[in-house]
């Protein structure tokens, strides 16, 4: 994430998706990098979400379909399968130290 900041313009805009297991402090899938609320907080800590989107994903008589959820739902999961960060960010003007993830 840093040579993306680096290499963005000013105000750049930029697409992450991410697998993501909220609140979970472990890994749920070994063969992928899982972000959890906090080391997703972290990776992008210098950037502005300008939007953001959250699935999970749902088996249905043996098929898997991806649910849309706030945040807030998702991070309630009891995740079985790591569900999916999709996020719009934007490049900050200026590196800050303090985080600016989830206005909470």
């Amino acid at each position: 994430m840093k040579e993306l900041y680096r290499i963005l313009k000013p105000q750049g805009i930029i697409i992450v998706t991410t697998p993501y297991i909220g609140n979970c402090p472990f890994k749920v899938s070994s063969f992928e990098r899982n972000y959890n609320r906090q080391k997703l907080k972290k990776l992008i800590e210098n950037f502005h979400i300008v939007r953001e989107d959250y699935f999970y994903p749902r088996k249905i008589k043996g098929k898997f379909y991806w649910e849309r959820m706030s945040r807030e739902s998702i991070d309630r999961e009891n995740f079985v399968e790591p569900g999916l960060a999709c996020l719009v960010l934007q490049k900050r003007k200026h590196i800050k130290s303090k985080s600016y993830f989830y206005n909470s």
